[in-house]
Parts: C-alpha cells; structure tokens; sequence
C-alpha cells in the first residue's frame, strides 16, 4: 500500500529509505496508514528515539513519518 508519502507501508510494516529531491536528500522512516503524522526530532535526538511512540500511533491507524537528522541519517547508498 503506497501511503500519502508515496512511501510503501502498512500497520505493521516499517519502512525507511532516502527521500531526494533535487541536490537534497534526507532519510525518513515511515510506519503505519490513514491521516499522516510528521514527527521532527529536537537537535541531538535520534528519530528512532520514539519508535514506541510512533508504533503505538500507528496501531491507532495513523501514518507516522520521521526524518532523520542528519548526523543520525543512514550512509548514502544504503
């Protein structure tokens, strides 16, 4: 199922990969379907820091979206 963010994901399904767009490029992790949901982690804090938070938003039947900053982003090409 492609979710609002044209990334593919389910209620139980996790999925992270790079978002580009033009010379930008930012990793996002996205779990979850319905009404979407834009978490932005404060600096120094890990995305993946709230992963129970966002698991249980996304039982709840909403997307959870979660970029990445950048000292936390994957390697490129990954």
């Amino acid at each position: 199922m492609k979710s609002a963010t044209g990334i593919a994901s389910t209620q139980t399904d996790r999925k992270r990969e790079i978002v580009a767009h033009r010379d930008v490029r930012i990793d996002v992790i996205a779990e979850g379907a319905g009404p979407l949901v834009v978490l932005l982690p404060s600096r120094g804090r890990d995305s993946e820091d709230y992963d129970d938070v966002a698991w249980e938003i996304a039982k709840a039947g909403i997307e959870f979206l979660r970029p990445q900053p950048r000292e936390h982003a994957a390697a490129p090409g990954r």
